[in-house]
């Protein structure tokens, strides 16, 4: 499947995830996830930079199907099926210090809404800020790292329905990652066992690795997600 201009990568960022489900029919539907956040100025066109390097873009999911067999499929138009913003949470903070979340990857979910179940999606969010906060200001991060306070303050779970809302509260990946890597690029999650457990990965650099071999993260799901 090839996707139009407009879904393209704007100021290094652009799409990050993907996530499939089967429909009944022997169809795919396939949500796509540009992931959002401060842009990264040496990424824009000198033109634009000073206008759009403090806006935060909002993550964007894109639906569509893909008919079983197809091959080489333009994606586009009518075809798609919803174009949606996530509604992700803002700290406090006004931009560029304040921390504005980017979602680097998603899955499909299901969950009781208003008593029943419907599809939508369990995305993976992370923070950081457009430029550095005055330190001491609301903006900070509170949390320090080798005597620094942290860029990339924020690691959240968060629901969304079809439509792009948030739905309950997010679950910070705090309570249960291993100290050591709390602050490491986690920029991959998919199912490990479908609707139970997940399974979390990140992204390093070779030379700075924090635990060797480096590891994946299984992450049974919060009680009553």
């Amino acid at each position: 499947a090839v996707y139009g201009r407009s879904l393209a990568e704007f100021g290094g960022r652009g799409f990050e995830g993907v996530a499939v489900r089967p429909l009944a029919d022997g169809s795919s539907r396939v949500a796509l996830l540009w992931e959002g956040g401060y842009p990264e100025p040496t990424g824009l066109p000198r033109q634009v930079r000073d206008h759009v390097r403090d806006l935060p873009l909002a993550p964007r999911v894109v639906v569509h199907d893909l008919a079983a067999g197809a091959r080489n499929v333009q994606v586009g138009g009518a075809s798609i099926l919803s174009d949606v913003e996530l509604q992700v949470p803002r700290p406090v903070g006004a931009e560029p210090q304040a921390q504005r979340f980017r979602a680097p990857d998603f899955v499909w979910h299901q969950w009781p809404v208003d008593g029943a179940p419907q599809w939508g999606f369990l995305a993976l969010i992370s923070s950081g800020w457009g430029s550095p906060p005055v330190p001491g200001s609301e903006a900070e991060c509170t949390k320090v790292e080798n005597g620094k306070t942290l860029r990339w303050c924020y690691k959240w779970l968060q629901r969304f329905t079809v439509d792009g809302k948030a739905w309950g509260e997010p679950f910070d990946l705090d309570q249960v990652l291993p100290e050591e890597l709390r602050s490491v690029n986690w920029e991959g999650m998919g199912w490990f066992e479908e609707g139970r457990t997940l399974v979390l990965v990140y992204d390093e650099k070779i030379a700075r690795r924090r635990v060797s071999p480096q590891e994946a993260f299984l992450l049974p799901l919060p009680a009553g997600w």
